[in-house]
């Protein structure tokens, strides 16, 4: 009984620290300079270029920050599970903006 007390306890251990990486990493967010453009390629869609040199393709731009030209500070998270059409480095979700 005791052995299958200990080998539960080790099981599910194992199992919540598997999810310790996933779980972090959806809530890592990173900070970031850029300048804001509309690309006219494809319909049209906003883009932030960086001050580290790469593009970033915003999910979730909100309008106020949508003019061209504007310098924005930003965080943002990597969205790795998705894809798109506009041809730029890094599709993200931005969450606070705020103009430079």
């Amino acid at each position: 009984m005791k052995f299958r007390i200990v080998l539960l306890v080790l099981i599910i251990s194992a199992l919540l620290l598997a999810c310790v990486d996933r779980v972090a990493a959806f809530f890592e967010m990173e900070y970031l300079t850029g300048t804001v453009k509309y690309v006219s390629l494809e319909g049209g869609f906003w883009a932030i270029y960086g001050d580290n040199n790469k593009n970033y393709d915003p999910l979730n731009l909100q309008k106020e920050f949508c003019s061209e030209g504007k310098r924005i500070q930003f965080t943002f998270r990597e969205r790795n599970d998705l894809v798109s059409f506009h041809m730029l480095e890094i599709i993200m979700g931005t969450s606070k903006n705020k103009y430079l």
